[in-house]
């Protein structure tokens, strides 16, 4: 059962997560990447999206956006680097607001990206198609970042993000980036540099928030090799960061109280999906080599064919109410344990 001080809270998200009034789609356009950071995950075996997909997917947006019962539709970008295939973003994320401002609906998008690819073109692009919301990762100053979120070909990339970001200050839109930066062994003891060379640039500009977490180990062919940060050094970290962050006139990001109940990942709300680079829908981005997460295709026509066991054991919080399996129905089943993914309640992407 729930807590009776988080009953009301509780009660809106679950209402949400049922409502045929919001749709939430994460879109990947490619799954390859130009990063090959040191602790990811993915695989990148899946490359640039076909046409015939991204037709299938305009024609479900299609469907879906006409229906009168629709209010809000979230897209979100992840990938591989979805910027990659930039050209994909414009044209879906194009067509999506067309249909959604014919029929009155409101369109939100966000998108996870390392930050390279995102010139001021490419951002004043996607910031006039409703795109506002970005998350760009840093593993602390350029000495210890390029060690870590280095190019498929080695080199570093702290130039090129900071640049973009410094660029993306000069545009006067709202907008939100969140700073992600990562706590590791390597730079536990210099992220103090990192918050002070981001405060001399951004100070009193809370479109940029700065959201401080340690790396998880989730998986992937690199997971024996991934060494973490004990979680009360984390804590100890984050607490004097917070404090820096206050002195330095910026804006933290912070996560909603996982420990509350309040959470409800978007794995469990059956009004939320994931269309992968092929055309294959799924429910949850950091478990993308388990068949229990190959839950349908999405056909020419628009229409999805969903595999109702599958979906169902992905929601089947929503069913008992149990606040495990809404936090993560992955992690609360014995399926995870084999891939060391530590996702309780990780509904931020890496």
């Amino acid at each position: 059962m729930l807590d009776n001080q988080n009953y009301d809270v509780n009660m809106n998200k679950l209402a949400l997560s049922l409502s045929n009034k919001f749709l939430g789609l994460v879109l990947l356009p490619t799954e390859k990447c130009n990063f090959r950071c040191t602790y990811c995950y993915e695989d990148y075996k899946i490359g640039r999206m076909v046409d015939s997909t991204t037709e299938a997917i305009k024609n479900f947006l299609q469907k879906r956006t006409s229906d009168p019962e629709l209010e809000y539709l979230h897209i979100g970008w992840f990938g591989g680097e979805p910027l990659i295939e930039h050209d994909i973003v414009f044209d879906i994320l194009s067509y999506a607001k067309q249909k959604c401002d014919e029929n009155n609906v409101t369109l939100i998008s966000d998108m996870t990206t390392n930050g390279y690819l995102l010139t001021k073109p490419i951002f004043d692009k996607l910031i006039s198609l409703n795109l506002k919301h970005f998350q760009v990762s840093l593993d602390g100053p350029k000495e210890l970042h390029d060690l870590s979120r280095i190019r498929a070909d080695k080199k570093g990339t702290f130039d090129v993000i900071w640049k973009n970001l410094l660029d993306m200050r000069e545009n006067k839109e709202k907008f939100v980036v969140i700073l992600r930066v990562h706590i590791t062994p390597e730079n536990k003891d210099h992220i103090k540099k990192l918050i002070n060379q981001i405060g001399d640039n951004f100070p009193d500009d809370p479109r940029f928030k700065v959201f401080i977490r340690g790396i998880s180990n989730l998986g992937g062919s690199k997971s024996d090799s991934i060494k973490i940060v004990d979680k009360n050094k984390q804590q100890e970290i984050i607490l004097e960061m917070l404090e820096l962050l206050s002195e330095r006139h910026l804006t933290p990001y912070v996560l909603e109280d996982k420990e509350q109940g309040s959470y409800i990942c978007y794995a469990s709300s059956p009004n939320q999906f994931i269309i992968r680079a092929d055309g294959s829908i799924a429910k949850c981005t950091v478990a993308f080599d388990k068949e229990i997460n190959r839950v349908g295709q999405v056909n020419a026509d628009g229409t999805l064919d969903v595999d109702q066991e599958k979906f169902n054991f992905w929601v089947r919080g929503l069913k008992t109410i149990d606040k495990k399996s809404l936090r993560c129905p992955f992690f609360s089943s014995k399926l995870c344990s084999d891939i060391k993914c530590q996702t309780a309640g990780e509904e931020d992407k890496i």
